[in-house]
């Protein structure tokens, strides 16, 4: 990886070029894929969209059976969040992959088509060297972080060459994603300003001679930045002998010589801020005669004219002229402007939500622009990328609003949120539309508020939101884990002398309420388990006596699940019962919602007693169902990928430890699961790092881990982390 850093106008792309040129005269020709980000596009993926687009034309121009080889199994998914490969004939003809499905869980699906994206990276970079050069990525997004992060990310990364240039004064997701400048096979490459003898070097390149009065003014306006003195040079200053120009004077001089078309054209453009195609330019300007005022405009260097994907792309020479023309104009003619892209995008790109959203909003139409960002982020969520979608669903409702709207929305923004592992914003998204509700429906808002404060590590505000919720339920929350023990043998009694057995009742049939309230305990139990084992333990068994008495099956499943997982990590002695539990709630939910609760419980009771093949098989197993899910249970994931490292490490499988624990340590980063994120950088799954000698990864998922350790007392995360330092010293 070459990070490439420089402020605007320094000579970047100009570096790139000359590099590629020489490049494209090796012997072993590679595979180049280049990309652009721009300040106003707006597609998901930004970053890689250029890039993604090369490599449906590299596929294009290869036989079929050739290109076929390239594509990775879960090529639909891909195709999904790149919908430019979909118009690749091979990939639409694709047999025998796993096709998107609907009911699978949206994280998983991203999953899916990011660990597609880097296959298929490998793939290309097997058959044949490969760069890829991504300009202005300080112009990325969220999603292309995450992304980049992937593609970069071991093991196994792709043999290519990533040249990625940026500005060195930016802060941005896409370039903290960058490898570190230490890390190996990294080279970070920082363009400077000119020195005063590179600056008369220059000049005199273009000058038949310059003084070192000359020089030194020319450096000092130009601040040592090759694009401005190349364009100070053309000004014809230094031949007339006048005060040195700035750029703002050197454009300024050259509007005079141009038409009321020539200047309408620059300010859509400098408005627009991205490459627009000729139609869409003609359409927002109503230019008649387009093809001569661009000529013209090209000549004199105010723009440049670019082929992608056979269609020809106009945009500003480069941002120095667009920053500059851009802060010449009124309010009313950017406004203006604004409206004319915005209307231009409806008209010829109805898809372009996004950038539609950002013009409207630019010209002051509100009301306009809250309909398409509701529609730009659901486009991005059907894409995969949630970041974008939560921020565009939050940018939606800062606009104009109708009141039944706001509270669909706020749904989906919490959804998005907890999607892209934003779990706080999830929770804040929950609480705000629990205030617009009220009964059921806003306890169990409540309810999911309080499970993503306690996923995600913020287990004070999980713990005192719960309280509030349980409160109204008329549920006490113990105060010490010496009443949450008494109260847990208490309850345990009264399931064996109740027993099991209860009257099934399908959802409907029971009082929201009660539903309600079983909730909030099945909430309890499984949140609190994470960090608070015996006020967890009280919970599960409370959420059984309560599921018993109700009736309703799926939770009642649920709910045997739960006591036997806690029953279960208690060893041997519990054996039997764990397995009547387990059994009866296989019977009850065969189908369906509670089977991988159901799973993963038998696989952590099988670990705990020591039968490792059978924990190892029942923890597969549930990660396989938690996958097909609509809405994958982080408890659950966290729960059956612990259990199934520690099995695995105690069958000796190290190959399949380190691929599980590196997949799901990526997967816990990129959903914001810190606990899933804790559970693989300690304990059995320390050994994943130490397998490949990297002490120093060990030790820093170490530190991680301990820095999202809360509460008080003495936990399962603490022995993690003792097992974890054992090994590291051991190693």
């Amino acid at each position: 990886c070459v990070a490439l850093s420089g402020e605007s106008g320094i000579g970047k792309s100009a570096l790139v070029e000359e590099f590629l040129r020489q490049l494209y005269a090796h012997p072993q020709r590679p595979l180049v894929l280049r990309g652009r980000c721009h300040p106003r596009e707006h597609v998901p993926f930004k970053a890689f969209d250029a890039v993604i687009d090369a490599v449906a034309r590299h596929l294009r121009s290869l036989p079929a059976e050739r290109a076929v080889q390239l594509l990775p199994r879960d090529t639909p998914a891909l195709a999904q969040m790149f919908p430019a490969l979909a118009c690749v004939e091979v990939v639409a003809n694709a047999r025998g992959r796993r096709a998107p499905d609907t009911h699978i869980d949206a994280q998983e699906l991203r999953r899916r088509a990011f660990a597609a994206f880097k296959a298929l990276f490998v793939k290309l970079s097997d058959a044949q060297p490969l760069v890829v050069h991504i300009d202005d990525l300080h112009w990325g997004d969220a999603d292309s972080a995450r992304l980049l992060a992937e593609l970069l990310s071991s093991p196994d990364p792709p043999a290519l060459l990533l040249i990625a240039g940026h500005r060195s004064d930016a802060d941005n997701p896409c370039i903290a994603a960058l490898p570190a400048a230490s890390a190996a096979d990294t080279v970070s490459l920082h363009l400077g300003a000119l020195l005063p003898a590179e600056t008369a070097q220059l000049l005199s390149t273009q000058l038949l001679a310059a003084d070192c009065e000359l020089v030194l003014r020319c450096h000092e306006e130009a601040q040592g930045v090759p694009f401005l003195l190349w364009e100070l040079c053309h000004a014809g200053g230094i031949q007339r002998g006048h005060e040195w120009p700035s750029l703002a004077q050197v454009l300024e001089s050259r509007v005079s010589a141009l038409g009321s078309t020539q200047s309408a054209l620059l300010d859509t453009l400098a408005a627009a801020a991205r490459p627009l195609p000729w139609v869409l330019l003609q359409e927002a300007t109503g230019a008649l005669d387009l093809a001569t005022a661009l000529e013209r405009l090209r000549a004199q260097r105010f723009v440049r004219v670019q082929e992608r994907d056979g269609v020809e792309h106009v945009e500003l020479y480069h941002d120095r002229v667009r920053e500059t023309w851009f802060a010449r104009m009124s309010e009313d003619a950017r406004r203006a402007c604004f409206s004319a892209l915005a209307r231009a995008f409806e008209a010829l790109q109805p898809d372009a939500d996004e950038a539609s959203v950002e013009y409207r909003t630019a010209a002051g139409e509100l009301e306009a622009a809250a309909v398409r960002c509701q529609e730009a982020a659901r486009r991005a969520n059907r894409a995969f990328a949630f970041e974008r979608a939560a921020r565009l669903f939050g940018r939606a409702l800062a606009l104009p609003l109708r009141d039944e709207a706001r509270a669909g929305l706020l749904h989906e923004r919490a959804e998005a949120c907890a999607n892209a592992g934003d779990c706080v914003s999830a929770a804040d998204a929950y609480l705000s539309l629990a205030a617009l509700q009220h009964g059921p429906s806003q306890m169990q808002t409540e309810c999911r508020a309080a499970f993503q404060f306690l996923i995600s590590g913020h287990v004070a505000r999980g713990v005192e939101l719960l309280r509030a919720v349980l409160r109204e339920q008329g549920c006490s929350f113990p105060e010490t884990p010496g009443s949450a023990l008494a109260s847990l043998l208490m309850k345990r009694l009264r399931v064996r002398i109740r027993g099991h057995d209860f009257r099934a009742r399908a959802e409907a049939e029971v009082d929201p309420y009660a539903l309600a309230k079983l909730d909030a305990l099945g909430v309890a139990a499984v949140g609190l388990s994470m960090n608070d084992n015996i006020r967890g333990a009280d919970f599960a068994a409370r959420f059984l006596l309560e599921a018993l008495a109700v009736g309703e099956v799926g939770r009642v499943a649920q709910a045997l699940a739960a006591e036997a997982a806690f029953l279960g990590r208690e060893g041997g002695r519990n054996a039997q019962r764990t397995a009547a539990l387990l059994n009866q709630a296989r019977q009850l939910d065969a189908a369906s919602t509670a089977r991988a609760s159901i799973e993963t419980a038998a696989g952590m009771v099988a670990a705990c007693r020591g039968a490792w093949r059978e924990g190892r098989d029942h923890c597969e197993l549930a990660l396989s169902l938690l996958r097909a899910q609509p809405r994958a249970a982080p408890w659950d994931f966290t729960t059956a990928q612990l259990f199934l490292s520690v099995t695995r490490f105690n069958l000796g499988e190290l190959t399949a430890l380190s691929r599980d624990v590196h997949a799901a340590f990526d997967y816990a980063k990129s959903t914001g699961n810190l606990y899933l994120s804790a559970a693989m950088s300690s304990g059995s799954a320390t050994l994943a790092c130490l397998i490949s000698h990297d002490v120093e990864e060990a030790e820093r998922r170490l530190s991680a881990a301990r820095a999202v350790r809360t509460g008080g007392g003495y936990h399962v995360q603490d022995a993690m982390l003792g097992l974890g330092d054992c090994m590291i010293a051991a190693y």
